[in-house]
């Protein structure tokens, strides 16, 4: 019974986050299923378009790059094996929750149009404990687990 008080209380924690619009950042060592825990999350909440991004490209992770492949119907942006720092994280994200508008989708060829989607993101850069030591700005604007 415990754990189903636990599971419920979980789910309802993420749903929270995802409705808020705080992103969720998944914590964990190599191989321990966070890439496979954001695509339940994330298919679990919406039946609509989420889109993923790879963030394992160092030289070439750009997120207003990224976003060329989203819609207007992109409800959920999964960053998958974000190896950057979260400070180049926080900082394009700050635009999107300090003007309020969302993230600019700006296509070649389109008028640009703004999105506002549940963003989570796993990484295995830093772990719970570190998360929690980079202070309250950084945690007011990401909830985070540890697998």
């Amino acid at each position: 019974m415990n754990d189903l008080k636990e599971n419920l209380a979980f789910k309802f924690s993420i749903e929270q986050n995802l409705i808020n619009r705080k992103p969720l950042l998944i914590l964990g060592k190599p191989y321990t299923g966070k890439s496979l825990l954001c695509d339940i999350i994330a298919r679990t909440f919406t039946n609509e378009e989420i889109m993923y991004i790879n963030g394992f490209v160092p030289h070439n992770f750009n997120i207003p790059c990224a976003l060329q492949a989203a819609t207007k119907d992109t409800k959920i942006i999964v960053i998958d094996d974000f190896i950057l720092s979260l400070d180049q994280l926080f900082n394009f994200l700050s635009d999107y929750y300090y003007d309020g508008k969302g993230l600019l989708v700006n296509k070649r060829g389109e008028s640009p149009f703004y999105i506002k989607p549940a963003i989570i993101i796993n990484t295995n850069i830093l772990s719970l404990e570190q998360f929690n030591d980079l202070g309250e700005s950084i945690k007011r604007r990401f909830n985070a687990i540890e697998l």
